[in-house]
């Protein structure tokens, strides 16, 4: 099939605004993902379990950042059963302690 110049200059045209719409969404998309980097988000179960087995010893916790309090202090209140490892749902059964007001 033959295309006059014209046409195919408004189908090349048409694609250029596709992928330009493409790449302007993906990102935005990508900077609202990095505006919530600089809270403190609270990690998925998956993110702190390094080696896939289902628990989080203290070794692996540790290799995330925590602020204000110790690797230690986080992880004994979420350890509930106080065996040393966090399973998938004493990490999800976990409710922070309320932070304190700023004044």
């Amino acid at each position: 099939m033959y295309l006059s110049s014209n046409n195919r200059a408004s189908k090349l045209f048409a694609i250029a605004c596709l992928f330009a719409m493409s790449v302007s969404v993906f990102a935005q998309s990508d900077d609202s993902r990095q505006k919530g980097k600089g809270k403190h988000q609270r990690p998925q179960f998956f993110e702190l379990d390094l080696n896939g087995d289902g628990q989080v010893l203290l070794a692996e916790f540790k290799q995330r950042p925590v602020h204000r309090v110790s690797h230690e202090q986080i992880f004994r209140h979420i350890d509930a059963n106080g065996d040393g490892a966090i399973s998938e749902q004493e990490f999800v059964e976990h409710k922070p302690p309320p932070r304190p007001k700023r004044d």
